[in-house]
């Protein structure tokens, strides 16, 4: 993947680890963003 002159770069947080929110973490970090995702789960 080639880096773009000039774009920005933005550490993205994403609050739950389902199907949207597991393909927006893999949509911004393909463009090169840092992305954390949290999920949480009471271990049932």
């Amino acid at each position: 993947m080639q880096e773009e002159v000039g774009r920005k770069r933005f550490k993205v947080a994403i609050i739950g680890g389902g199907p949207v929110g597991s393909l927006s973490a893999c949509y911004f970090a393909k463009r090169g963003h840092n992305v954390d995702l949290y999920e949480y789960r009471d271990g049932e």
